[in-house]
């Protein structure tokens, strides 16, 4: 039996150093600070209007870059709680954002349907 479980559906996870970071359909970013005692998921940041496809984490950890069916991108702060709102949200397009990756000092590059490139 694993020691930490999610019940929720996670579409994206990522590692950022001793954490593992999850986006969910439902809106939801949870984090698992595997080095914390003990070791559970911790709600970051929950959005019930998005339903996110896309994650990505700054080098530091400290920041989400998330994007949805919708085509939009939002970045939340990690170090949050379940009940912070997100730090920033664009429109990138009208269709559903399929990969995002975060290169170089947390400009978030992003793919869709149609291929893109957004620099930040």
């Amino acid at each position: 039996m694993p020691e930490v479980v999610s019940s929720s559906h996670t579409a994206q996870r990522r590692w950022a150093g001793d954490q593992l970071v999850t986006a969910s359909y439902d809106g939801s970013v949870r984090v698992l600070d595997v080095g914390a005692s003990p070791a559970a998921f911790r709600l970051a940041l929950s959005d019930e209007g998005a339903e996110f496809s896309a994650l990505d984490v700054a080098p530091d950890g400290a920041t989400a870059f998330l994007g949805d069916k919708d085509g939009c991108l939002t970045v939340a702060d990690l170090r949050a709680d379940g009940r912070a709102a997100p730090a920033a949200e664009a429109s990138l397009h009208d269709k559903k954002v399929n990969t995002l990756h975060v290169r170089g000092p947390g400009a978030p590059r992003a793919t869709a349907r149609m291929t893109g490139v957004w620099s930040g």
